[in-house]
């Protein structure tokens, strides 16, 4: 019943973990250690670079988009809602809205279709370095 869209192999690198995916298809993503706090790698959304927190314990995908126009939805995404959501993680409190559009691995290679995410339009905590977060952790909206 599941597929595999990718798999993965790391290796060290002098600035992070060389994380290679796609293996098929060649590509590879380095994620890079920040003081042994966080990992952080380059995802393009809606065909724009942005650097990103992969982070398990938060389970949303949001970029910036006002303070700092790392991601502009209007470009090529979709509005999703016009109501604006909050999300609070760890010592990082955002708010935006929902939008969806592509998000890709690397540069025009591992992409999905339309994937939810927050254009983040105001935040606290989240470090200069870093554009926003990529939530890896499971959805609680959705357990019981």
């Amino acid at each position: 019943p599941y597929t595999t869209l990718f798999r993965s192999e790391a290796a060290p690198t002098e600035h992070g973990m060389l994380l290679q995916t796609g293996v098929q298809s060649g590509f590879t993503s380095e994620l890079v250690n920040l003081e042994n706090n966080a990992y952080v790698g380059k995802l393009y959304i809606g065909g724009q670079p942005a650097w990103l927190s992969f982070d398990t314990g938060s389970e949303w995908l949001a970029v910036a988009s006002e303070n700092r126009p790392v991601y502009l939805p209007q470009k090529h995404g979709k509005r999703v809602s016009e109501e604006l959501v909050s999300e609070h993680y760890g010592s990082t409190d955002l708010t935006g809205t929902v939008w969806s559009d592509a998000v890709c691995l690397a540069e025009g290679a591992g992409c999905t279709g339309e994937f939810p995410l927050i254009a983040i339009k105001s935040q606290e905590g989240l470090p200069e370095t870093i554009d926003g977060i990529l939530g890896l952790g499971p959805s609680q909206r959705y357990h019981e």
